[in-house]
């Protein structure tokens, strides 16, 4: 059964609503086979800054689908990455696609603009791998985290579900982490990464959880910030050289585990990036019934970087005794800044954005709201941020969801000033949200700049994924 791509094309907005009001809408859509359109609806006036100038609903498969992240081209072109689902199916597979500037597939990548990740049961290569292994053959969810181009290819980052043969009647499930690698001239894999294509490393014994969150790159190097789910779950950084092999320079073998103070209730490494030649990783860690946000840079060599914060080489942003989790970080050279979101609970429990800006060498950036930091009210209900966007101004875009009355969530987009400000000149006093008023959940998962400015988000639109271009 061939399954095909699914554009919904959706209206193109003009303005983004103040928070506290209504979400500029999406209009209902209708399904429809075919190629997506071919163009943006024209715009009659140019449009202010914060605002929509294309929204996509789409969806690889026959049914539901996810889009998690995106990376741009020089050219404009951008990759999407996500997850798609076959009717009858209870399990996701992951793909990859590439869109032009308008938002329509490319028909020069992979034959037809997209294509789905490989399988883990196609190819048994691993990093670390155990003998007891089995490779099922159906309904192996997949979850895919990130996406980086590193020259002429580009990088998947992904977990995928295993099975262990604990006794000949029991098999005990488990999680891999995996990297993908496609050419970026035709969408091929790349077999110059592990003779395959493909990584799957497993952290830990053969019986734990062990999930890749994000992935980054330098020019010879690639590191994906993850967790193992041991007892109690541990962040990890896994290092490769650019054959896709283990880089047993970092740490040893290559595959780290991150040993934090105060972590008895766990901790876990959400994102990753880089600054000349050392990651940077951001998450979160659990102590005493909280969850906490921190950063760490390694050496080249795999050790903490005792220079970044000073003292032992870990970063730890206070915003007061509620939750706070890092989703996001990125270093924007031309500001000299890092950017890092999340979310954080306030005394009575509402969860709002969390940012923070730091100066390269880890310490908070002082001109930046207070001691470095700010966290964001949008609307009455809780919201977060998944994605972050440094802009070389130092100004700092922050997108991910808030909750409406009705208990569902809209996309939105947050942009501060160089001094932690809200943006007047964004959207509706620094705030741009959209949504449905159809009972379905909108969301942000990644975001990224193209080359002509404009901002490019995706993620979800109830059973669909969402691609947007915004007026930056």
């Amino acid at each position: 059964m061939t399954h095909r791509f699914k554009s919904l094309p959706l209206l193109a907005l003009t303005a983004a609503l103040a928070a506290c009001g209504a979400p500029s809408p999406l209009p209902a859509p209708t399904a429809a086979d075919g190629p997506a359109p071919s163009g943006i609806t024209a715009q009659s006036v140019t449009p202010a800054p914060g605002s929509f100038v294309m929204l996509k609903a789409l969806y690889f498969g026959s049914t539901s689908t996810r889009v998690r992240d995106v990376a741009v081209q020089p050219d404009g072109k951008f990759i999407v990455v996500g997850e798609g689902r076959d009717s009858g199916e209870d399990s996701y597979f992951g793909f990859i696609a590439r869109l032009l500037p308008d938002g329509s597939l490319d028909p020069s990548f992979a034959k037809t603009g997209w294509r789905r990740l490989r399988k883990l049961w196609e190819d048994a290569s691993c990093a670390i791998c155990f003998p007891e292994y089995t490779l099922p053959n159906s309904k192996t969810p997949v979850t895919v985290t990130g996406v980086v181009i590193q020259g002429s290819r580009v990088l998947v980052s992904a977990s995928a579900r295993k099975e262990v043969d604990a006794t000949f009647s029991h098999t005990i499930e488990t999680r891999q982490q995996m990297v993908q690698a496609f050419r970026l001239s035709d969408g091929a894999l790349d077999t110059s990464w592990n003779g395959t294509g493909v990584t799957q490393t497993t952290m830990g014994n053969a019986e734990v959880l062990s999930e890749a969150n994000d992935v980054a790159v330098t020019g010879d190097r690639v590191f994906t910030g993850g967790y193992v789910n041991s007892s109690p779950m541990r962040p990890t950084i896994a290092t490769f050289t650019n054959a896709g092999q283990l880089d047993k320079t970092f740490s040893g073998d290559g595959a780290h585990y991150l040993v934090l103070p105060d972590a008895e209730g766990g901790a876990s490494a959400s994102a990753v990036t880089v600054i000349n030649t050392r990651p940077v990783v951001a998450g979160w860690v659990k102590h005493n019934n909280a969850q906490r946000m921190f950063l760490v840079r390694y050496k080249e060599d795999g050790t903490l970087d005792p220079s970044f914060g000073g003292g032992d080489g870990i970063v730890r942003p206070s915003y007061g005794l509620g939750d706070t989790v890092a989703r996001a970080v990125q270093y924007n050279a031309a500001a000299g800044r890092i950017g890092v979101v999340g979310s954080s609970a306030d005394p009575a429990g509402l969860v709002r954005f969390a940012v923070a800006k730091l100066l390269p060498d880890g310490s908070m950036d002082p001109a930046f709201g207070v001691g470095g930091k700010v966290t964001t009210a949008i609307g009455s209900g809780h919201s977060g941020a998944n994605a972050v966007v440094m802009q070389p101004n130092g100004k700092l875009l922050a997108a991910g969801y808030t909750t409406s009355p009705d208990g569902k969530t809209d996309a939105a987009v947050v942009r501060y000033t160089a001094n932690g400000s809200l943006d007047a000149t964004f959207g509706s006093g620094g705030r741009s949200v959209v949504g449905q008023n159809d009972g379905h959940h909108e969301l942000i998962r990644g975001m990224a700049t193209l080359p002509n400015g404009k901002i490019v988000v995706v993620g979800d639109s109830g059973m669909y994924g969402l691609v947007g271009l915004l007026q930056p």
